[in-house]
């Protein structure tokens, strides 16, 4: 990777916030690191971040209420590195708008290669040609500028929501399972992550359809995965 990337980490144990600072590092990334979440969310806005990783447990701001507070202004990507492995925990972060959920402990060189993965998408976002629109209904997704437009009004998208509504807009009509979702959309297939899929979706139809509860456009295919109707 490039050192064009910057990363801003929000980590209170200073012996994982090195160790992630310095892995980081090593593969060439700028970091910038914090110990708590306040302090984090001032840096945020002072400088220019491509990704942020942070901690759940933290003084002052807890990771839950920073990324809250981070999604508000930005829509760089989001990873939570913690040591809580409830279910619930988990699906609050991603409801809250967290691209990926990394329980310690943990491999260093497998939190560079989520960033990477993160990262690399995102770029191949910004490389789309000018002409490279996808229409479906009132949608209208710009993959130069990762403008979406619904019933002419901007929308704003995660990352991964970004990703996923492309993906099912470029295979209109196609039952297309869980397993492709997450290798195709996120470049991996874990069991843990059925709940970034299930909430990514649920976050998904609340900002595309008009009737989230009843979608016109993001249906279930029941026992293989989801479909998005054109037609």
């Amino acid at each position: 990777m490039c050192t064009k990337y910057s990363i801003l980490i929000a980590e209170d144990d200073a012996v994982m916030r090195n160790v992630i600072k310095v892995s980081l590092e090593r593969n060439g990334f700028r970091v910038e690191a914090v110990g708590d979440g306040m302090a984090a969310l001032h840096g945020f806005g002072e400088g220019h971040y491509d990704l942020v990783i942070l901690d759940i447990r933290m003084p002052e701001m807890d990771g839950y209420e920073l990324c809250r507070q981070l999604r508000k202004r930005t829509t760089v990507p989001i990873i939570i590195v913690t040591s809580e492995s409830d279910i619930d925990d988990v699906v609050s972060g991603y409801e809250l708008g967290a691209d990926i959920y990394v329980t310690k402990p943990f491999r260093p060189n497998e939190l560079v290669l989520r960033v990477e993965a993160l990262l690399r998408r995102v770029e191949v976002g910004k490389q789309q040609n000018d002409e490279d629109r996808l229409l479906a209904g009132t949608i209208v997704v710009n993959r130069t500028t990762h403008q979406v437009l619904v019933d002419n009004t901007e929308i704003e998208l995660t990352p991964n929501e970004y990703s996923m509504l492309c993906y099912f807009m470029e295979h209109p009509n196609l039952p297309i399972s869980k397993d492709e979702l997450l290798r195709e959309v996120w470049g991996y297939t874990e069991e843990d992550d059925a709940n970034l899929l299930r909430v990514t979706v649920r976050r998904l139809r609340a900002k595309i359809e008009p009737v989230p509860s009843d979608p016109t456009y993001l249906q279930t295919v029941r026992g293989i995965g989801y479909v998005f109707v054109t037609s």
